[in-house]
């Protein structure tokens, strides 16, 4: 896809496996060690309660109840926390660094599909930096996710840019095609995020 960098003003990531590797795996083995067995049937119950909860449509406590009930498993808060937020591992010091060399040159933002425990997580980390970030769009506080189009529409709400100004990277064919409904540069990740970024706007940063 060609981009014209120079009319590009702003940049969005996705988290999820764009800044943030995910690892499922590591969730799943969690919770079996509290003798969850996981399904075909019973994933697809989760993936709904996921859905709704990363869209801010029901309670943390209400999410914990549904999701342990629907494993079978019996867990406090804090083992509950623990094995949900597994497969969040961690955000890689040379991303952030990546996005703090772009803010240099563009606004950064981010935009993911993402709850209330996660994004606690994802605070905690020591390479976490919010501030270079000029906002953070979350699912959870929008009440709607990606690729719903209700999200890009608040998103260009609160943005000073014309949809064309963006550039928007996410791992998810479902979410680029839906940025570019509204006319958004998007990209898909499919590999590391530095050579997707190294591809589209480095020339221009040098």
């Amino acid at each position: 896809m060609q981009i014209d960098m120079g009319k590009i003003k702003a940049i969005i990531f996705d988290l999820g496996n764009v800044l943030i590797p995910l690892e499922w795996h590591l969730t799943e083995e969690c919770f079996e060690q509290h003798g969850a067995i996981f399904t075909l049937e019973n994933e697809l119950t989760l993936m709904d309660l996921i859905h709704d909860f990363d869209a801010g449509r029901i309670e943390m406590q209400t999410f914990r109840k549904k999701f342990s009930k629907t494993l079978g498993v019996s867990v406090n808060d804090w083992e509950f926390d623990k094995c949900w937020c597994s497969f969040v591992t961690g955000l890689p010091q040379e991303n952030m660094q990546l996005v703090r060399e772009l803010s240099r040159f563009y606004d950064v933002y981010v935009l993911s599909n993402l709850n209330p425990i996660h994004y606690a997580h994802i605070k905690s980390f020591k390479t976490w930096d919010e501030s270079v970030f000029k906002k953070v769009f979350l699912s959870y506080k929008l009440k709607t996710k990606k690729p719903e189009p209700e999200i890009f529409e608040k998103v260009l709400a609160e943005m000073p840019y014309n949809p064309e100004e963006i550039i928007f990277f996410d791992d998810k064919k479902e979410n680029i095609e839906a940025a570019q409904e509204f006319g958004i540069n998007a990209v898909q990740v499919q590999k590391d995020i530095k050579d997707i970024v190294s591809q589209e706007v480095k020339a221009l940063t040098n």
